[in-house]
């Protein structure tokens, strides 16, 4: 069994072995097998060698089971010329791997007593490193800039060659888990930035680029190894080759070159209403950090267009017929290359005039109809015709319009609201303000839910009839209904995670509220879970109120596919209704 093996600098290729160490020159074997020396110094028989080095002053150090051995490396093969360092120490048990600093500074591994510090290599002194995360050292790394990196059982450590200290300490805890595992087993540097680290829970690597530092484990299910256990990591430089030793999985070879990026496009479009489409995308690289990515995409295979944003707006002629488009991107890592899989999606365009969502504005108001979905009218223009206020018949309305619907048997399916300044209604109590129709010649209150962006009012209710609609303040309770009601869910299936999909993004949630007074409105899931808050304890007018949920949780995440239950509560009554979002297609 060979612990260690050494290249010394006459030539001579050194084993540190279970029982012994042995040295071949010119292809002849010779064993140092009898350790009667060291035996009589240390008090027991040697029979585990762990590590051989060659420190800069030509002499060979071996790490054993009993202690630290050194000789000069021009008489290092008589075993009667190997010394014991600090021979009167008993603290030197088990010495494992050893490494120097530029300066000269020997740190030696201990398999329970940390990290010694030899600053003299033959004046017998020593003193153990302080600040390390755990005593028991796995192995010592030496970068380019002279620092040794240390693996431990209980993190990683930076020794900085210049204050001769630990100046960085690596754990679970102090990385937020970005180090998945506090056992370090080896470290290698790829390069001034990227660093190895091989644990038995994956290979981990480091890159110190990006602030905050980024994170990344390789594991049996996002690469090639073949065990999560690894034991060694080495970056072999001429080849660009990263080689990681493993337990049970034997060795792999890792080229990052020869790797291309990963392309995913976050958001799927099926159906576009209008002249312009926003596609959002992502890319991963194994061994480059995302934000050095950059993308191609293109429409309908035209020439390819380059950006470093993870998003594309495209636009189409508006003088084109409905028809189906196809969409590309890959990603592209510093090394130039591509993703060799080109992620692609198609969608349907249809005319502008086939919209979900029609306004029109006079001096102070705009007016606001939505759509239900999959409702779609050839001709829009005339769907909101403002009334000329001389021929209103009561000068408390503010503004009236009339609606033409398109044809549908889905009752209150439709979203109107009425937008404006708040200067312009300062004399009014805008709690009392109410959308009402014109039905046989009186003004009946439909509701109407008052939210406020900045300086600005809009109050929003559900309608489901051609007809006049007046905004105006409430007068006492004209609504005519007793009980709270949820009237309707439209769409009652949303796809929270693409508003562009034919089931639609946004549950417009309408209601009647029988007098004002605060209500409340919750998501909840089959399971019982609170998902998301809409309204809490807010203010509500009587009458046909509205509310919209865009299936998403507290915190903005996309809920999972499944049933979901509204419930919505005033202070004498709840009710409750279901929809489905389904995220998954």
């Amino acid at each position: 069994r060979i612990n260690s093996i050494l290249l010394d600098s006459r030539n001579r290729t050194w084993f540190a072995t279970r029982s012994n160490i042995s040295y071949a020159k010119d292809f002849d074997f010779h064993n140092i097998n009898s350790w009667d020396r060291l035996t009589s110094i240390t008090g027991a028989p040697i029979s585990k060698c762990y590590s051989l080095f060659e420190a800069d002053n030509n002499y060979l150090w071996l790490g054993t089971e009993r202690g630290l051995f050194y000789s000069h490396v021009d008489s290092a093969e008589k075993h009667q010329n190997w010394r014991r360092f600090a021979a009167q120490d008993t603290i030197f048990t088990e010495v494992g791997e050893i490494a120097q600093t530029r300066n000269g500074i020997l740190l030696c591994a201990t398999t329970d007593q940390g990290v010694i510090k030899i600053s003299s290599h033959i004046s017998q002194t020593w003193e153990k490193i302080a600040g390390l995360p755990d005593n028991r050292i796995a192995s010592l790394f030496t970068d380019s800039f002279g620092d040794i990196w240390i693996a431990t059982k209980g993190g990683a450590a930076r020794f900085d060659q210049e204050s001769e200290k630990v100046e960085e300490i690596f754990t679970q805890q102090n990385t937020n888990g970005g180090l998945p595992l506090n056992l370090v087993q080896a470290i290698t540097r790829q390069n001034d930035n990227i660093y190895w680290f091989a644990t038995t829970v994956g290979l981990v690597r480091l890159n110190r680029a990006v602030q905050p530092n980024e994170w990344h484990t390789f594991t049996t299910t996002n690469s090639g190894l073949l065990t999560n256990h690894t034991v060694s990591v080495f970056w072999n430089e001429p080849t660009e080759t990263l080689f990681i030793g493993t337990f049970g999985g034997g060795l792999t070879k890792y080229t990052p070159s020869k790797f291309p990026p990963k392309t995913e496009i976050l958001q799927d479009v099926d159906v576009v209403y209008g002249n312009e489409v926003t596609y959002r995308f992502s890319g991963s690289d194994q061994n480059s950090p995302t934000e050095t990515l950059i993308y191609e995409y293109r429409l309908d295979s035209q020439s390819w267009i380059t950006t470093n944003q993870n998003s594309a707006t495209l636009y189409i002629d508006a003088a084109e017929q409905p028809a189906l488009h196809l969409f590309e991107v890959r990603a592209i890592d510093p090394d130039g290359n591509r993703d060799p899989n080109i992620q692609s999606d198609t969608f349907y365009r249809l005319n502008p005039t086939y919209a979900g969502a029609v306004s029109d504005t006079n001096a102070q108001f705009k007016v606001t109809l939505t759509l239900a979905p999959n409702i779609h009218v050839d001709n829009t223009q005339k769907m909101i015709e403002f009334i000329v206020p001389a021929l209103l018949e009561d000068q408390s309305t503010l503004v009236a319009v009339e609606l033409t619907l398109p044809d549908s048997d889905q009752a209150n399916a439709h979203s109107l609201a009425f937008a404006f300044p708040q200067e312009t209604v300062n004399n009014i109590d805008a709690n009392l303000l109410g959308i009402y129709k014109l039905e046989e010649d009186a003004l009946k209150l439909v509701g109407g839910t008052l939210t406020q962006r900045n300086d600005s009012l809009q109050i929003e209710t559900a309608v489901s009839m051609s007809g006049r609609y007046d905004l105006r303040a409430a007068t006492g309770n004209d609504s005519g209904i007793e009980n709270l009601k949820i009237i309707d869910i439209q769409p009652r299936v949303i796809h929270s995670r693409s508003p562009d999909k034919l089931f639609g993004g946004v549950a417009v949630i309408s209601f009647d509220q029988p007098q004002a007074g605060q209500v409340s409105a919750y998501v909840y899931s089959a399971s019982g879970k609170r998902e998301r808050t809409i309204v809490n304890s807010q203010h509500l007018n009587q009458g046909r109120n509205v509310i919209k949920w865009d299936g998403r949780d507290e915190n903005g995440e996309a809920c999972s596919s499944g049933v979901y239950i509204v419930v919505i509560r005033n202070s004498q009554k709840i009710v409750k209704k279901s929809l489905l979002v389904v995220n998954n297609l």
